[in-house]
């Protein structure tokens, strides 16, 4: 409503709107939802899709499609749509049905759960094991889920997991054993020095 606003407010003293061109505002802001209905059903079921406005110190007012899944508590940001200073700032539809059309579902569910991968990666390179134990059942559900993840990579994906899972038990089970030589040490120097 506001595109077609925009277009009755910029119209000369006197000039009548044309109908066809509300009609026609009207019917693309109408195929971007469907479209992106379409896209987001085609996606894993609890990720869905909120257009962020805010604005930007060098782009100006900027619309932002953020794909966010819940299950995983992960989003990206998969497009931004820049509204000029012409526009008034307005959400431009035939930015927004160029942009619809360009959403690859595949690539919004394997991006997330690539994040999500890579931050269990880093968490567990961080010592913090605790997190294994929810975020990758989370995972392995997610690919489950997807109807974008194929078996192979979803067996990839949990080779890559178990291995990063033994890694960081293996370091954790080092540093345990150095610091109990540590403690056995310091218990054998009181022992003998009193």
């Amino acid at each position: 409503k506001a595109e077609a606003e925009h277009y009755i407010t910029s119209l000369k003293r006197g000039v009548s709107a044309e109908e066809k061109v509300l009609l026609n505002i009207k019917k693309t802001w109408n195929l971007v939802l469907t479209t992106i209905s379409e896209k987001v059903q085609s996606m894993h079921p609890s990720t869905n899709l909120r257009v962020k406005e805010y604005k930007d110190i060098w782009r100006g007012k900027v619309y932002d499609l953020f794909f966010e899944n819940k299950s995983l508590d992960i989003g990206i940001h998969n497009h931004f749509i820049e509204a000029s200073e012409i526009e008034c700032g307005l959400a431009d539809s035939k930015r927004f049905i160029k942009i619809s059309n360009e959403i690859d579902p595949k690539k919004i569910d394997k991006a997330i759960l690539e994040r999500a991968i890579n931050e269990l990666e880093w968490e567990l390179q961080n010592d913090n094991l605790s997190t294994y134990s929810t975020k990758y059942p989370a995972i392995i559900e997610y690919q489950g889920q997807s109807k974008n993840i194929t078996k192979e990579e979803a067996k990839s994906n949990v080779v890559r997991m178990n291995k990063a899972i033994n890694k960081a038990k293996a370091k954790r089970a080092e540093k345990i054993k150095i610091e109990n030589v540590k403690l056995d040490n310091q218990e054998l120097l009181n022992k003998i020095f009193g």
